[in-house]
Formats: C-alpha cells, sequence, structure tokens
C-alpha cells in the first residue's frame, strides 16, 4: 500500500508577523474608546455623587429650616474644635452610623493635638466617604500631614478620609471684611455665598435663586493643569479632610482670613492660582487656601452642584464675571447657567 504525506496546514512567519501587527493596530485603535467609556463612567458617577449631597442638603434645610454651616467653630482663633457641612450631611447621605460617633466636645479634625481617647471619634474622622470622592481623582483618599511644621507625623492626621466637592462660600466680589495682611489675601473669605462661616443661610436668603447659585463645586485630583502641588496632601496641600471646621473668625492678628474647605471663586477653574506656603519644608508645600482654583481630573471643566439641586459642569473657559456671579446669592444678577 502506498503511504500518503499529510501536510498540517501552518501559518508562515511572516503571516504570524501580519496577524500580530494587525491585533496590536486594533488594540490601539480600542484603547482610547474604553478609556472614554471608563472615564464617562466616572463622570457620571462624579455627577451622582455631588446629586446625592443636593439632596442631603435638602433633606437638612427641611429638618432644620437653613443650610449647614460652610464650617462651624465655637472659638475665635485656633480652632481645634470646628467641624465643616461634611459632618451635618452625613444622617443624610445613609451615614447616621459615622455621624453617631462624632464627639463634638472634642476637635473633630485635629483631634490628635487634643489628645483625644475617643477611639469611636476617631474611627468616624478616618472613614472614607466614596460620596465625598470623585472616582477620576488621582488623589489620594486620606489626609497625609508627614512631617507636618516640621514635627512628626500624626497618625490620626494621616488616615482622615478627604473630600473632594467643596462648599462654595461665594466670590471675590464678596469679601470677607476682616482684612488679612497682604501675605494672606489670597485667603481672604467670602460673604456673597450659601456657606458661610459659623453661617446660617437658608433658601429665603437666596434671593439670585437657588437654580442660579452654586452650592459646590468640585476640588478634585492631584495635579491637574500642573498646579505643582507636594504630595503631602494635607489640608495645606491639595486635599482636606471631610470634617474640616478650620477658620478664624476674629478680625486681628492671624485671623479673619482662613477657611479651609471652603472655595472663594477667585480665579476660573483648573488654572494655576495657589501660593506657597511659608513653612520652611522641603519640598516647597502649596497651599489651598479659599481663593485656590476648583480643579478636576475631568477635561475642560468641573462639576458644580446648584442651590436647587440641579448639577452642571462648569467649563475652564467660562466667563469669568459670569463665574463669579453663579457663586453669589444675592447679588441682583440673576444670571442663569444654561
Amino acid at each position: 500500500m502506498k503511504n500518503v504525506s499529510r501536510h498540517r496546514p501552518a501559518f508562515t512567519l511572516i503571516e504570524l508577523l501580519v496577524v500580530i501587527a494587525i491585533i496590536a493596530v486594533l488594540i490601539a485603535l480600542l484603547l482610547p474608546a474604553v478609556q472614554q467609556a471608563r472615564e464617562a463612567a466616572r463622570r457620571t458617577q462624579c455627577r451622582n455623587n455631588l446629586k446625592q449631597i443636593g439632596l442631603a442638603l435638602h433633606n437638612y434645610h427641611d429638618a432644620h429650616k437653613i443650610f449647614p454651616p460652610g464650617e462651624t467653630s465655637n472659638q475665635t482663633d485656633d480652632p481645634l474644635y470646628g467641624h465643616g457641612p461634611g459632618v451635618d450631611l452625613l444622617p443624610y447621605i445613609d451615614q447616621a452610623n459615622v455621624y453617631n460617633k462624632f464627639n463634638f466636645t472634642t476637635g473633630t479634625t485635629w483631634a490628635c493635638c487634643g489628645g483625644t481617647t475617643d477611639l469611636n471619634h476617631v474611627a468616624a474622622i478616618t472613614t472614607i466617604i466614596p460620596s465625598y470622592t470623585c472616582p477620576s481623582s488621582s488623589a489620594a483618599k486620606t489626609a497625609n500631614y508627614a512631617n507636618f511644621g516640621g514635627k512628626a507625623p500624626y497618625p490620626i492626621l494621616n488616615s482622615q478620609g478627604i473630600w473632594e466637592y467643596h462648599p462654595v462660600m461665594g466670590s471675590i466680589n464678596f469679601p470677607s471684611p476682616c482684612l488679612p495682611s497682604l501675605s494672606r489675601e489670597p485667603e481672604r473669605k467670602s460673604i456673597g455665598g450659601i456657606f458661610l462661616s459659623n453661617g446660617n443661610i437658608g433658601i429665603q436668603d437666596v434671593k439670585d435663586g437657588t437654580s442660579n447659585t452654586m452650592a459646590f463645586i468640585e476640588f478634585s485630583d492631584s495635579n491637574p493643569s500642573g498646579q505643582g502641588f507636594s504630595p503631602y496632601r494635607a489640608h495645606h496641600d491639595e486635599t482636606i479632610p471631610w470634617a474640616m471646621g478650620y477658620f478664624y473668625e476674629n478680625c486681628t492678628g492671624r485671623g479673619g482670613d482662613y477657611a479651609y474647605g471652603l472655595r472663594v471663586l477667585a480665579h476660573n477653574p483648573n488654572t494655576r492660582f495657589y501660593r506657597a506656603y511659608p513653612h520652611n519644608r522641603l519640598p516647597p508645600i502649596q497651599h489651598t487656601h479659599s481663593q485656590a482654583s476648583a480643579k478636576s481630573a475631568h477635561t475642560g471643566g468641573v462639576f458644580s452642584l446648584f442651590g436647587d439641586g440641579s448639577v452642571h459642569f462648569v467649563s475652564d473657559n467660562i466667563d469669568f464675571e459670569t463665574y463669579k456671579n453663579l457663586g453669589d446669592r444675592n447679588d441682583g444678577k440673576t444670571v442663569s447657567f444654561e
């Protein structure tokens, strides 16, 4: 019987290389689309986070007839015992278990410095609240006071949960009557918006209309637009703890100009405006003063929550006068965002 040889069909080396090249091209074409789809999903989640905060604001208003204060403190100088609206809103975003752990008689932010031994309180301020952070942000989700002021790190401060949606204090059109020194002018507060230090603003006080007035604006990501923030991630840097209630109420000495965690609309979003913090540290730390620009990892702008609960994307190129008008509750210029 005659043997018949059977030859298996196979790829030649050239054919294999062609196939690999085609697959590589397809991956290169598809990867940007996948990344864009993922960012679109993250943007949607970021918007939803602000909508949740907006719903919480209105539920708080229904219960108390005012919006929560921008920052709360019973001191007039170094406010170790203050807290921000991130605390007040907890029961309204399904975080009552965290809220109930708070000890309001100790330093809600500076717990380490007050020497608190309340472990429930520590557990509260170190909780990361997902609704308070943007999923597109590259920033770490906890604060970091490494080598703060040349001192040893504070373990509690180093692990506080941050928030990346900040209450709008107003614009520079309505500066605080306290006159800061020239070096602290970038920290000067505003009295034009919805959220003030120890404030008690209600819907009835927003004469321009809640649909025309910003309530919160995004302050996320670690280094947008080359702002050059340092890696310390402290409240003097690119992120702020959501429990922060840190401001100075008096108008003398170092007072009258501090309001960490509240945004004063002084520059368009994602612009490179900040000032070097004066502590002698290496590398130089940058300061998230009240007038630092809103920022995000989203291309082209930031998300903002308005007083009526609606969420809008604010372009980096928004007209600056319009931007400031949207930050003030009662300037008589009822500019519609749309």
